[in-house]
């Protein structure tokens, strides 16, 4: 029997955690693992798009499964496994996204879910110094943002194989605990006897 070649890795968490950055750092520090990130960030719905969910108060509601492309993103990411999986080189694909444990048709891929946590007073700062399309109005931070990510980590309550992660430490400290962690997952099917003859 072949040894499993094709490993998803998902990493998720509070708004403005350092999500991407950590994925980016990843991906340049394990050559060896041939590493591909997708960004839930690319699915996002244009801003005009009438079906983008709107706030009571008449609001673009960006913070929620309806404003992205969800089944174009996994879509892409099952296009992803039928090309690598037969790869004789160990491929490795990061998912990172704020709602990437939501959407069930993507939940069921993943191989190791990690979800980065910050304050909301860290997520506020952080998200001052970002720039948005459309840009946030007065407000959406605490009145849309956050109640969206207080229904995603009740969402999160049943799902006992994910791995939290207290993002106060260091972006150096995140970095090392995950490059670890996914390059345990990638040569424990070898260990396991899976090893291909």
């Amino acid at each position: 029997m072949s040894s499993r070649r094709a490993f998803i890795i998902g990493i998720s968490g509070t708004t403005n955690s350092g999500k991407s950055t950590l994925a980016s750092m990843l991906q340049s520090s394990m050559p060896d693992l041939n590493i591909e990130v997708i960004g839930q960030d690319q699915y996002f719905r244009e801003p005009n798009d009438p079906l983008v969910p709107v706030t009571e108060n008449g609001v673009g509601n960006w913070d929620c499964l309806g404003a992205l492309h969800m089944d174009k993103m996994a879509s892409d990411v099952i296009n992803w496994i039928k090309t690598k999986e037969k790869d004789s080189k160990i491929q490795v694909l990061i998912l990172e996204g704020f709602l990437m444990f939501t959407y069930r048709p993507l939940n069921e891929l993943f191989h190791k879910k990690y979800f980065i946590n910050v304050s909301y007073s860290v997520a506020a700062e952080r998200r001052l110094y970002r720039t948005y399309d459309p840009p946030d109005p007065p407000g959406y931070f605490e009145h849309v943002a956050w109640v969206e990510y207080k229904k995603h980590i009740k969402d999160l309550e049943g799902q006992t194989d994910i791995e939290y992660i207290d993002g106060s430490i260091s972006l150096e400290e995140l970095h090392s605990k995950l490059q670890k962690g996914i390059q345990e997952i990638c040569t424990a099917d070898k260990s396991n006897g899976l090893e291909e003859s």
